[in-house]
């Protein structure tokens, strides 16, 4: 297996850097995590989500009950089997009836690093909401992968996506190295989700001088391993932080003590 530590390219030959990246902050990885320990208590705690273990979705009789008993879901195997019966009624239930805003935010972030004509990952690509908001940015190029065969049906309805993959985060992607421009993800890297460790797989397949701009909830990046997997990441020069947003509302009308930051990253 190829190694996920990737030796540093030379100043001379690394791509010279968008005009954008002259808004790159010089704040080293180390002071922006430190920001997670000052604004801890800023956070209310989650919410003890109830564990409803249908055997059928429909069963939940209100959008509340659907998103809480998918967000309640506490393994990758356990969110794929939810996600696979929610597909159908994802965009209803989270975008229409509860304002989810996610994908508008951190598609507007992931504009500020990166121009088209990029080749994208989104990464978890769900219903392809992503996805939606970078085609209306002009980007073309997109590919997608997920572990819920039934949002990835969903996905290919939209036919906005050059490519869409079963793949699960936190395991080996099946990608070559270095083969994207840039990586987004949104609403993925969260509680019962995928892993910390999938941002190593994802920084892999990044190309040199590349972006990642990944949605990551504030009041779980320690307790969940993000700040180790982040620092360790910065500290073998697999990347530099340039950014790290202000903690936002994810979504509007539901659950609004759940906020996430956009980190973006670039692959050295």
């Amino acid at each position: 297996m190829r190694s996920l530590l990737r030796v540093p390219v030379p100043a001379r030959d690394r791509p010279e850097a968008s005009p954008a990246s002259s808004l790159l902050t010089a704040e080293p990885a180390q002071a922006l995590l430190s920001r997670t320990g000052e604004q801890r208590d800023r956070f209310p705690p989650p919410l003890a989500l109830p564990i409803f273990s249908p055997v059928d979705v429909d069963a939940l009789r209100s959008a509340e009950q659907r998103v809480q008993w998918v967000y309640g879901a506490r393994s990758a195997a356990e969110s794929r089997r939810r996600y696979d019966q929610w597909a159908p009624q994802y965009e209803q239930d989270l975008v229409d009836t509860y304002g989810y805003r996610l994908p508008d935010t951190i598609a507007e972030d992931f504009a500020r690093w990166v121009t088209p004509p990029a080749t994208v990952l989104d990464a978890g690509v769900g219903t392809g909401l992503v996805g939606a908001c970078l085609a209306d940015l002009g980007f073309r190029d997109l590919v997608g992968l997920d572990n819920s065969p039934a949002m990835l049906a969903e996905s290919a309805r939209k036919g906005i996506y050059r490519a869409l993959h079963e793949m699960t985060l936190g395991q080996p992607l099946g990608f070559e190295s270095a083969i994207f421009d840039a990586v987004i993800s949104a609403g993925t890297f969260t509680e019962g989700h995928a892993p910390a460790s999938g941002l190593r797989e994802l920084a892999r397949v990044t190309r040199p001088g590349g972006h990642m701009v990944v949605g990551i909830r504030p009041d779980i990046i320690e307790s969940h391993g993000f700040a180790e997997i982040i620092d360790e990441l910065a500290a073998t020069r697999v990347w530099v932080v340039v950014d790290r947003t202000e903690p936002r509302v994810a979504i509007e009308k539901l659950e609004s003590y759940v906020l996430v930051e956009t980190w973006c990253f670039r692959i050295l």
